[in-house]
């Protein structure tokens, strides 16, 4: 097996060896002509891999009403720190909603809104979901992704805030529960979970 050997300054080497078997037919390695860059090794290259992940499961129960104006989600966040600043961060939440009301769902980093529908009309509610529900009963799950560039190495909190429309007074929605809540065998308790993964870049 041939080998070239690039040998450094300080007295080490790289080797480029030939293949380890004989290939079915003459293959090309291309680099390229017009740009540098660096090759990355099967040891160290993290493109496109899940680097980590964390997760927060929210069971209890919350009640929003429209004087809340806009709440987070209680219990509902994730802290992450990347490993790069070239890392992604893929964010994604399923919330349990129960009612026949209007809500509106924001993901936050920190305490920016980092997805938001397009601004048109100063009055209309951007968020990142809108959930509504069409029965009282059943809470009904309500899901969302979105891959995060934040370009840092510190800690990032993620977390899920929700503003009610103020179309009436009397609306409320219910997180993890539905509008009449008896306590009878009819009555669903479901989960909502937010997950955040760190996507090699």
């Amino acid at each position: 097996m041939s080998q070239l050997k690039l040998k450094h300054s300080g007295g080490n080497s790289v080797i480029i060896a030939g293949p380890s078997s004989n290939p079915a037919a003459d293959r090309t390695l291309t680099l390229p002509g017009n740009g540098d860059g660096t090759i990355l090794t099967t040891a160290n290259s993290s493109l496109g891999k899940v680097l980590q992940v964390v997760q927060t499961i929210k069971t209890d129960q919350q009640t929003i009403v429209v004087s809340d104006g806009n709440v987070d989600i209680g219990n509902f966040n994730v802290n992450i720190t990347p490993s790069a600043t070239s890392s992604k961060i893929l964010i994604h939440f399923t919330i349990s909603i129960g009612g026949t009301d209007y809500l509106a769902l924001n993901l936050v980093r920190g305490s920016t809104n980092i997805i938001q529908g397009n601004a048109d009309g100063s009055n209309r509610m951007r968020c990142s979901i809108a959930a509504n529900q069409a029965e009282a009963f059943n809470p009904r799950p309500h899901s969302f992704s979105y891959l995060d560039s934040p370009s840092s190495t510190g800690t990032l909190n993620y977390k899920v805030t929700a503003d009610l429309s103020n179309y009436s007074n009397n609306y409320t929605a219910f997180i993890n529960r539905d509008k009449t809540y008896d306590d009878d065998n009819y009555t669903m308790l479901p989960t909502s979970t937010l997950i955040a993964m760190e996507i090699g870049a």
